[in-house]
């Protein structure tokens, strides 16, 4: 392998990272997310959205419109998942089929209006604007798209995993995914139990779309986030939900895949290699739940 797919691997592992992190929250909950591959796509539409915005319509400096539209994109999945979580506690929907059903609801609507009226008038591309250059991540490992955010991957997953395992918070957490009815007859409120933990896992998947923009694409385009929500949570799931070995685990996954889409490109094959693989995964995490 040689620098630049070595340093694209890296950059790929770098956003599991993140998005598996969010992942691990929601498991050690005992809470299931599966709309990881919306909010994903949303945190990059709404970074590139607001980034353009920002920077057209106000004076602010670049570090100050990059802080912006990352906590702007961030916002937009932590939305996201209250929502569900809302449905959950008022409704009694299951957040399973929430996630899944909104962020299949979500997609084809960003889809729309990347090919639509927020489409740029540049090339023929499906996306927004390209983001100005100086709203770029540094690159690490030029040319390939390794960037800073590699850096910020690793500190969130050591961070999540400090909070999951040395706080009160995380160990409330775990109580609640393993002991749920004792939470409840322990006065624990109802509405942190659901909702905290959900949040959190769709702040972190739309962080790492927005990275995905402004680290590796620089536009949102449409299908970017195509396998990262699946992937994020297989990730969390092999990991047992422990954030410090997401680390681990998110640079094998990514070699693995990286090796599998190098595979499929030079010998032109006619099938998808990457999605049999990820489907081998569920498949090895579901004959293992069930023994």
């Amino acid at each position: 392998m040689n620098l630049y797919f070595f340093g694209n691997m890296l950059n790929y592992a770098s956003l599991l990272m993140i998005a598996s992190s969010g992942a691990a929250f929601a498991l050690r909950n005992g809470q299931v997310n599966l709309g990881g591959e919306g909010q994903i796509y949303l945190g990059g539409f709404a970074g590139a959205i607001f980034i353009n915005f920002l920077v057209r319509t106000t004076l602010m400096p670049a570090w100050a419109v990059f802080t912006a539209a990352m906590i702007g994109a961030v916002l937009c999945g932590l939305l996201f998942n209250f929502v569900c979580a809302l449905l959950k506690l008022h409704k009694g929907a299951d957040e399973i089929l929430t996630t899944f059903l909104l962020s299949s609801a979500l997609i084809p609507l960003i889809d729309g209006a990347v090919a639509g009226p927020l489409r740029t008038k540049e090339g023929n591309l499906l996306c927004t604007e390209f983001i100005p250059e100086n709203m770029h991540l540094l690159r690490l490992l030029p040319p390939s798209s390794l960037n800073i955010s590699a850096i910020f991957a690793v500190v969130t997953c050591i961070l999540s995993a400090l909070v999951l395992t040395k706080t009160y918070f995380g160990k409330k957490i775990y109580l609640y995914g393993i002991a749920p009815d004792f939470t409840v007859y322990s006065g624990y409120s109802k509405f942190n139990r659901v909702s905290l933990p959900l949040c959190l896992c769709g702040a972190l998947h739309s962080l790492a779309g927005f990275f995905a923009v402004t680290g590796t694409y620089y536009t949102c385009h449409s299908g970017f986030y195509a396998g990262a929500g699946w992937n994020a949570l297989s990730i969390a799931l092999l990991s047992k939900s422990n954030p410090a070995a997401v680390i681990v685990v998110s640079l094998i996954y990514s070699l693995i895949f990286t090796f599998a889409q190098n595979l499929t490109v030079q010998n032109t094959l006619g099938f998808d290699l990457p999605s049999l693989f990820q489907g081998a995964i569920f498949l090895l995490i579901a004959l293992r739940k069930t023994k």
